[in-house]
């Protein structure tokens, strides 16, 4: 039964890349990378709150009353998008549907991954897509191996841990909601990206060496900076270099290559922790975002942004 309602929760959570092609449709070019941002900080504003609510309604009520709460929650969440939220992609100049759209789930992964090698043959993504990849393996590590590693070598507490993942979640907002946009119009989407993955990198090797619960706060700020750094600049990056009419193709393409490195990480992170050592997931982590790094650092100079049909923007007053 826990399996089974994961995997409808990662069905559910498609809504991801859905929501990032609505921002990019209502959004100018120059300034996605600060909307994605923003959709980044009301992500990590709920993983700070979410922590504090589930707790309390465990300890009250049992441990079904947060499950519960949340499915109310998204109820609501619909509702509310079914009502309020506007169309942003207007049907008089939408594309025709096309092929693809099928209930059968092996026709779902083949147009998976049909467009994953469209897109991924385009020379103005392959190289961000294979550092993202690489960079979502890297960061996912840390989901199995920060709790193993706070319970074996510091001893901490679950209430103590629950501290640590709720400041990265508050740097992340902090990061998200306001330093994104200014660097990205000081330094461009690619370099805040690298900037990003140079941050997961020291955060992730730092860890090892950081022995006291204090001392485990600069590591967890590198992460959650260069992880807030990475996620809205990958997107803004990906959505300038596609066209108008894929948007939500390009995000959830980007977003099916990072569920994949999710699938690879924690399982990865949990075997090496258990047979190599305690340090070794960090560590090469830490390798693998410096990996990321190098490959998108030797990136060509290419247009950012692809040329298309103009269309109306939504009325954003509604």
């Amino acid at each position: 039964m826990l399996f089974a309602s994961r995997m409808l929760a990662g069905f559910a959570n498609a809504n991801i890349s859905t929501a990032q092609a609505y921002v990019a449709d209502i959004t100018p070019p120059a300034e996605r990378a600060g909307r994605m941002g923003l959709v980044g900080a009301a992500f990590n504003l709920g993983f700070i709150v979410g922590f504090p609510i589930g707790g309390v309604l465990s300890s009250l009520l049992g441990n079904q009353a947060p499950v519960l709460f949340a499915a109310a929650l998204s109820l609501v969440n619909g509702l509310a998008a079914l009502v309020i939220l506007p169309e942003s992609y207007p049907k008089e100049v939408r594309p025709p549907v096309g092929e693809g759209l099928s209930a059968r789930p092996w026709e779902v992964l083949r147009t998976t991954l049909r467009n994953l090698r469209r897109f991924w043959k385009r020379p103005a993504l392959s190289r961000v897509f294979t550092a993202f990849f690489i960079y979502t393996v890297a960061f996912s590590i840390i989901h199995v191996t920060f709790v193993e590693y706070f319970r074996d070598v510091l001893h901490l507490p679950p209430a103590e841990r629950g501290f640590v993942f709720m400041f990265i979640g508050i740097v992340g907002a902090i990061t998200q909601g306001t330093l994104v946009k200014r660097l990205v119009r000081r330094w461009g989407e690619s370099r805040v990206i690298e900037i990003g993955l140079a941050s997961l990198a020291a955060g992730l090797g730092s860890i090892p060496f950081l022995r006291t619960f204090a001392l485990v706060y600069i590591g967890a700020f590198f992460i959650a900076l260069g992880n807030s750094l990475v996620m809205p600049s990958v997107m803004a990056v990906v959505s300038r270099r596609s066209r108008d009419h894929e948007q939500g193709v390009a995000m959830g393409v980007t977003q099916s290559l990072g569920s994949l490195g999710r699938i690879i990480g924690p399982p990865y992170g949990g075997f090496t922790y258990a047979q190599i050592n305690l340090y070794f997931p960090f560590l090469s982590a830490a390798a693998m975002a410096l990996t990321a790094l190098g490959i998108h650092a030797s990136r060509p100079k290419l247009a950012t942004v692809l040329p298309d049909a103009p269309h109306p923007a939504p009325d954003e007053s509604r």
